[in-house]
């Protein structure tokens, strides 16, 4: 096997000590070559070491991401906020059926034919909520009669002070400050106002 100057790239005769063509010495030429391939083996094994590591940290990360934002992801709101997002983004889509979700068993105080009707009166609501404030059942007794809701059934309550803006079909915009409820009844959260009222 032929031997070549790792300086100038010259052809090495067996058993020189010396490269005919710069003179560079043939020992700290091989030696060096030897180095370079024992350098790069190496460092191919620690990047084969290191790159499932790598891999198998990333995966944990998006996993841990994926099992903390599951839950929200659809909407990206706190849990007690959902009834509220659902009849705004009813409203905004024009749809019965997302509006509906907002309430215990799906049913809102209106009709679909009703809600239709109404939903085409609002061309879009956006909101802020400005508080958020713990009640308990005993104030919202009235409310919850009407919805036959039981108060020992209410895990939590709570009363969301938010402020509307609302487009009407003609274009016309106005905004609205409310006090909006929400109760959670078997770990989940309903809206006990109707937003069309």
């Amino acid at each position: 096997m032929s031997k070549y100057c790792s300086k100038c790239g010259a052809e090495i005769m067996e058993g020189s000590k010396f490269c005919k063509s710069c003179g560079a010495p043939v020992e700290n030429t091989q030696a060096t070559a030897a180095n370079q391939k024992t350098q790069k083996k190496v460092n191919s094994q620690k990047k084969g070491k290191k790159t499932p590591v790598i891999i198998g940290i990333i995966a944990v990360v998006v996993l841990i991401f994926a099992g903390l934002g599951i839950k929200n992801m659809g909407i990206g709101v706190a849990d007690y906020e959902k009834p509220l997002k659902y009849q705004v983004d009813g409203i905004n889509k024009n749809s019965v059926k997302t509006y509906k979700k907002a309430f215990v068993n799906g049913e809102s105080y209106y009709s679909d034919a009703s809600l239709k009707e109404q939903l085409k009166e609002v061309k879009k609501v956006s909101y802020k909520i400005e508080s958020v404030d713990n009640i308990s059942a005993m104030g919202l007794l009235n409310s919850i009669n009407v919805l036959g809701i039981q108060s020992k059934d209410i895990e939590d309550a709570k009363e969301l002070e938010v402020e509307f803006e609302i487009k009407d079909a003609e274009g016309d915009k106005r905004t609205a400050t409310i006090d909006f409820d929400v109760v959670k009844l078997g770990g989940k959260w309903y809206a006990l106002m109707d937003l069309l009222d």
